[in-house]
């Protein structure tokens, strides 16, 4: 009888005989024998008091002529059978271990190893603690729990797996069963720690940490606390449940169980819908999506104006796509403008309006799809101007000569030129795509009023060397293009105020996609 180890109120049971020791010589291309030699004679016995165990089984597996072996071949060869017994009272728990010996060179890959119907490569089982200190490792291959005078026989099958490659030659695998076994209440609390689901559109994987030395298992159902199907190859650290529905939620249980008892956690998750990417075919087409915001307060230290402005950003809830990119975002423009007018004045609303308009447009985002915001029209110009001159808005024609004005250092610059001069030249990649998928800029409140709206740009308009004056540009009902001053010097400065509309534009994560409808206004796309 082999040595026996007393660890915890545990015991150790070792079938000291069990010994695969497979060699394998080539010659030219035929694999030679795999001879094992190891007999099992006696029956391994270890008791202790009113808690006891013995281990009874045939003559070891010896095998001639080997050779690598598909799987429905390898069920066919001869195991060796092995029967657990409890035989004292009380509950015994039982894990069986095929631990591979120090003098093995084959990799565990290359081993099949079956244990009645599971059958599974020696690298696949689960890796456990090993018994001899030189071995290279142990895996179990079951466990159990047996009650008074209780019995189970095993049938164990070991071959070479038909995937072993032609680099196993001269290779040896010698390994031994190892049972430990232990009472109920002996050993170490059962836990389940970290314990989290993720999921595809048919499959939920969950993970967790579970130290149960005798199983674990995982359970699965449609209804809370109610779990009629169990996953059959759950580890201590994983199971997956497969072949499930798109966009139905699920719920689980995992269990553990030590010497000391069981313990279960449970959980619940969702697969994900059976959505599809945004291609560039979906441009101009809607998108339903509603902000999360009922309601944001425009301060008067933002838009310079007599008093606070406050708009619902959540009505604005349909969407037209103007552009996909290549990174799969996704550019949409609100369908409607706000019913609100916000309003702009002099010079601290000029200073403000294109981070004033952002910051509005801000508010334009559900949590889930929106990546980023801008207002329509937004040219990158400067969000705030800082200089309480303004001497950084000066046209690059224009140069400075006093503190009341300024003036040209040429005379007869177009309009074009004038915009150009004061950076107002970018807001037209948004006109172009809204009017490209519109074929207008018009747009009407959520009521059906035609209003006109914002566009996040400033412009500089020079009359003459007294009369020059600071504009926000915007879209008129008609559609077309104009400017606002909000900000003028005309023998003196002067202090204007303008009530537009806002329109948004959103750009939807690369995540986003459509689960639902076509894509037209009364119909538009669903976001998963």
């Amino acid at each position: 009888m082999e040595e026996e180890k007393i660890n915890n109120k545990k015991r150790t049971i070792l079938i000291c005989s069990i010994t695969v020791v497979a060699v394998i010589l080539i010659v030219g291309i035929s694999y030679a024998f795999w001879q094992l030699t190891k007999l099992q004679e006696d029956t391994n016995i270890i008791s202790s008091g009113c808690f006891g165990v013995s281990l009874e089984g045939n003559e070891a597996i010896n095998l001639t002529s080997a050779y690598p072996l598909k799987t429905e071949e390898g069920m066919k060869s001869t195991p060796y059978t092995f029967t657990i017994t409890n035989t004292c009272s009380g509950s015994a728990n039982y894990i069986v271990n095929l631990e591979s010996l120090a003098n093995t060179t084959f990799a565990s890959s290359s081993i099949r190893v079956a244990l009645d119907n599971t059958d599974k490569l020696y690298s696949e089982y689960e890796e456990s603690n090993k018994y001899f200190e030189d071995s290279i490792e142990a895996r179990t291959l079951i466990s159990g729990t047996l009650q008074d005078n209780e019995s189970v026989t095993y049938n164990l099958r070991m071959w070479i797996d038909e995937s072993a490659p032609g680099t196993e030659q001269n290779k040896i695998f010698a390994s031994k069963i190892v049972v430990t076994s232990g009472q109920e209440g002996a050993g170490i609390d059962p836990t389940i720690e970290n314990l989290e689901a993720t999921s595809t559109i048919d499959t939920i994987n969950i993970t967790y940490q579970a130290n149960g030395d005798i199983g674990t298992t995982c359970k699965w159902g449609i209804e809370a606390g109610t779990y009629d199907n169990e996953i059959a190859d759950a580890t201590a650290s994983n199971c997956t449940i497969t072949g499930l529905s798109d966009n139905t939620t699920y719920y689980y249980q995992v269990c553990t169980k030590t010497g000391k008892g069981s313990k279960c956690e449970e959980g619940s998750a969702s697969t994900k819908p059976n959505s599809t990417p945004f291609t560039s075919s979906d441009v101009g087409k809607y998108v339903t999506m509603t902000p999360t915001a009922t309601s944001y307060t425009i301060p008067t230290s933002v838009t310079g104006y007599t008093s606070a402005q406050t708009i619902n950003p959540s009505e604005l809830n349909l969407w037209r796509v103007i552009k996909v990119n290549d990174d799969g975002t996704v550019e949409m423009v609100s369908d409607k403008v706000s019913s609100t007018l916000v309003y702009f004045s002099g010079s601290k609303g000029y200073k403000n309006f294109v981070g004033g308009l952002n910051t509005i447009a801000a508010q334009y985002t559900d949590g889930k799809h929106v990546l980023r915001t801008r207002h329509i029209g937004y040219s990158n110009q400067t969000e705030t101007i800082t200089d309480t001159s303004m001497l950084s808005e000066a046209p690059a024609p224009w140069t400075k000569t006093t503190l009341s004005g300024w003036t040209a250092t040429s005379s007869g610059f177009t309009e074009a030129e004038e915009a150009q001069g004061a950076g107002d030249i970018g807001y037209t990649a948004d006109y172009q795509l809204v009017n490209a998928v519109y074929g207008s800029m018009e747009a009407n409140n959520p009521s059906g009023t035609v209003k006109s709206y914002w566009l996040a740009s400033r412009r500089f308009d020079y009359i003459d060397s007294t009369y020059w004056l600071f504009n926000g540009r915007c879209v008129l009902t008609s559609g077309s293009l104009s400017n606002y001053n909000l900000y003028d010097y005309y023998s003196g400065f002067g202090e204007n105020s303008g009530d537009y509309a806002v329109r948004p534009i959103v750009t939807l994560k690369s995540t986003a996609e459509k689960l639902s409808g076509s894509g037209t206004s009364s119909s538009p796309y669903i976001l998963n």
